[in-house]
């Protein structure tokens, strides 16, 4: 009885050192090898290199996870929408607007476009300006025509005897005309713009169509990364309204304080002072 008592505990003993022995084993085969660097110097340097592969796998991790959220949210801003609103084709339905956008009128949609350089269109205004000069001179010829403007009492103005008293008195009769001369092109320039004439389409003028630019409606442009192109919130035609004040406030006051007017330009995607009180945008067709 003791003997197979002996036997088994023998056994048992055996059996906790096998187990042991296994354990230890497992441990040293999962234990990092111990290397010895020689000195504390060595060491720093390993350690710097280890810190600067963690951080590069670090920024890559970062940078893979910046561009699956740039690719998920181009996905949910489809081109197809896109390419309606350059058709045309108002896009009234809520899941297709992008989530920064705010759409407060159904006509609304969303145009991608190019913003025209700053002197493109300068040379539309100067090409617009020869024409309303010319409309000038047939409002004048039609006032002169029906008497209510005499020509002979300027004269005066060419002779010897003319100072700056008379120059004066003579600009005060000219400037109501002036301002007549003003409105009306004003009012044909709102007309080009709302409605168009001819070959002429609506948002242009002919030193528009020259240059290849337009004027839309704009309640909100949003910039789009990496590109010179602009998503713009537009409706389909500029109201009458809007484009009138545009024409009032640039023939009234903007061309009229040149080039002290120059500042109302400084603004950004180069809209003009009136551009933002009319709430319009000049683009690329």
């Amino acid at each position: 009885m003791a003997e197979k008592r002996g036997k088994h505990t023998n056994k048992t003993e055996l059996g906790d050192q096998e187990n042991h022995l296994e354990s230890s084993q497992s441990t040293t085969l999962t234990m990092p090898p111990i290397v010895n660097y020689g000195s504390a110097a060595a060491y720093a340097i390993e350690l710097r290199k280890w810190l600067f592969t963690t951080q590069c796998w670090a920024f890559c991790h970062q940078m893979a996870t910046m561009h699956s959220l740039a690719y998920l949210a181009s996905c949910n801003r489809p081109e197809s929408m896109i390419s309606q609103a350059s058709l045309g084709v108002p896009l009234s339905s809520p899941s297709t607007s992008p989530p920064t956008t705010n759409m407060s009128n159904s006509n609304q949609f969303i145009q991608r476009c190019t913003i025209p350089s700053l002197t493109r269109r300068i040379f539309a205004e100067i090409i617009d300006s020869i024409f309303a000069f010319v409309a000038k001179l047939f409002i004048i010829y039609f006032l002169v025509e029906i008497g209510v403007v005499d020509l002979d009492k300027y004269d005066r103005l060419l002779g010897d005897d003319a100072d700056l008293h008379m120059l004066i008195d003579v600009t005060q009769e000219l400037f109501p005309i002036e301002m007549l001369s003003k409105v009306i092109v004003s009012i044909v320039e709102a007309l080009f713009v709302s409605y168009g004439f001819g070959s002429v389409p609506a948002g242009q003028t002919p030193g528009k169509v020259a240059l290849n630019i337009e004027v839309i409606t704009c309640y909100q442009v949003i910039p789009i990364p990496g590109s010179e192109e602009v998503n713009v919130v537009r409706t389909l035609n500029v109201p009458f309204k809007n484009s009138l004040l545009r024409s009032l406030t640039k023939n009234m006051l903007i061309n009229l304080l040149f080039p002290l007017s120059a500042a109302a330009y400084a603004f950004t995607y180069n809209r003009a002072g009136y551009d933002i009180a009319a709430r319009t945008i000049v683009v690329n067709t």
